[in-house]
């Protein structure tokens, strides 16, 4: 019996009977096998190649996964495929959690092939981990190894409903509703004029007002 990957050198073996098992292949590759028969005198001819692709095993686990955008409430992540696939990929899990007080991974659903997603829902201002694995039809392949795990956090929210009204001919008063992340100390207010840029300093007031 003799056996290649197609573009590679040829690895013959032999036996006494009519059926044998090729074994310590490599996942989903190709293959050409061909059968001679042997006597005290010599080999035969070789037959016509039959051309097999090897079974699928579960693949490497995905490659390069990283923040493509976050917000207060979203992070927005990709990565690239396994290198080697071991097979045809049939969807991708994505899992994030909390970091600190003992949260559990949730996958994202559904799961499906694309290579970056969006998870919503998050909390502002909240450190996040996540982690993305592999399915072909032989299973789930390993998640990113703990190195490549992404480790990020939500940005704070911004205040919304803002408003600015004439107090005196030299001030305005600015108010705004809160931002609703935890842990919020105070507040910065920037403005300028259209010939210059001031930047005010940090306002701790906690009525979500000031005067300028």
């Amino acid at each position: 019996i003799r056996y290649s990957r197609t573009g590679s050198s040829n690895t013959e073996t032999t036996t006494s009977g009519t059926t044998h098992t090729i074994s310590g292949l490599v996942a989903f590759v190709e293959y050409s096998v061909e059968v001679a028969a042997m006597t005290v005198n010599g080999t035969g001819t070789f037959s016509i190649p039959v051309v097999q692709v090897s079974g699928e095993d579960v693949p490497s686990a995905p490659r390069s996964l990283m923040v493509d955008q976050i917000t207060d409430t979203t992070a927005t992540l990709s990565w690239m495929p396994p290198n080697p696939t071991n097979g045809i990929i049939t969807q991708y899990e994505l899992q994030y959690r909390r970091v600190g007080g003992g949260a559990e991974f949730t996958p994202l659903q559904p799961l499906n092939t694309a290579l970056t997603r969006t998870v919503t829902g998050l909390t502002s201002n909240t450190e996040y981990r996540f982690r993305v694995r592999a399915y072909t039809t032989a299973g789930p392949g390993p998640y990113v190894d703990d190195d490549d795990e992404v480790r990020v956090r939500t940005i704070i929210a911004t205040p919304t409903n803002v408003r600015a009204t004439v107090s005196t001919p030299r001030s305005i008063e600015v108010t705004w509703d809160a931002s609703s992340s935890f842990g919020v100390t105070g507040y910065i207010i920037s403005y300028s004029t259209t010939a210059s840029y001031t930047s005010g300093g940090n306002v701790t007031v906690n009525d979500g007002s000031a005067t300028s």
